[in-house]
């Protein structure tokens, strides 16, 4: 699995689309099929879901119908997308790319970056997007850029909450304080577990009874933490395979991995 949002799909390296269920016992209810090789990434917006495809094409859909409303070639494959009120970004080798939301027509070609954009995220007025071993953050309503912060690795993971940027990169995990970003920042270790860093390919977090809980996603299991103290509480290790992508919905966590599976957590841990 390539691409999760666990309200509405997973994407897959078979180039299509399923839709769950997840209110009780998750089940498929649709396949979407359109694309002709495998899904890269899921995005959703109140009434479309968005997928990017390695066959070069963004694909809108309609989330009541399921039926495609528009569909778009590309010169480079989309890596991510993220989006916000307005906008649908989408990141791909050296280039994000900004379409309306509503109509997927290009409305602005951000600065030329120097090398691909794997990680992307949008919290109230802010995008953050992860190239090489930097996250810029720019302004999300006029496109401004307003800082690049150099990180300790390349960048494959992004979350924001209310007062962290958490990067996921391929030698570490990073706490970076919203206030200041560049030289207020701490490395996450592991606490009384063992932290073999690897990539961390995925992020995803909750705030649940007072506690902000983060799940990292790298080669071979899922590791939740405690942001508040800064360790590492437990961890998740059912896959048999690195962890593509997570999701936190409703007191459950989605994971979907390279070993063809898509895993739900429940537990007082997720939230």
């Amino acid at each position: 699995s390539s691409g999760i949002n666990a309200e509405y799909g997973t994407g897959s390296g078979d180039a299509t689309i399923k839709v769950w269920e997840t209110m009780y016992n998750p089940s498929c209810v649709e396949t979407l099929l359109c694309h002709e090789d495998q899904v890269l990434s899921l995005c959703v917006s109140e009434t479309s879901l968005f997928s990017a495809s390695a066959d070069k094409t963004l694909v809108q859909w309609d989330l009541k119908t399921y039926a495609v409303l528009r569909s778009t070639s590309l010169n480079k494959a989309i890596s991510k997308m993220a989006t916000s009120d307005k906008y649908l970004f989408t990141g791909s080798h050296k280039f994000i790319n900004v379409w309306h939301k509503e109509t997927l027509g290009k409305y602005s070609v951000m600065e030329e970056l120097s090398h691909w954009v794997r990680a992307l995220s949008v919290k109230e007025d802010r995008l953050y997007t992860g190239v090489h071993a930097t996250v810029i953050i720019w302004n999300a309503i006029t496109l401004e850029k307003l800082n690049t912060v150099e990180v300790r690795g390349v960048v494959y993971s992004i979350v924001v909450t209310d007062q962290w940027l958490v990067c996921g990169t391929k030698e570490s995990l990073e706490m970076r304080s919203l206030r200041d970003p560049v030289s207020d920042f701490t490395l996450l270790s592991g606490g009384n577990t063992r932290a073999d860093f690897s990539t961390v390919y995925c992020l995803d977090y909750t705030e649940s009874g007072g506690y902000t809980r983060l799940f990292s996603g790298n080669c071979d299991s899922i590791k939740v933490w405690n942001l508040d103290r800064k360790i590492q509480c437990q961890t998740l290790d059912r896959h048999q395979g690195t962890i593509a992508c997570l999701s936190v919905l409703k007191g459950k966590l989605y994971s979907g991995g390279y070993d063809h599976t898509v895993k739900v957590w429940r537990g007082s841990k997720i939230g």
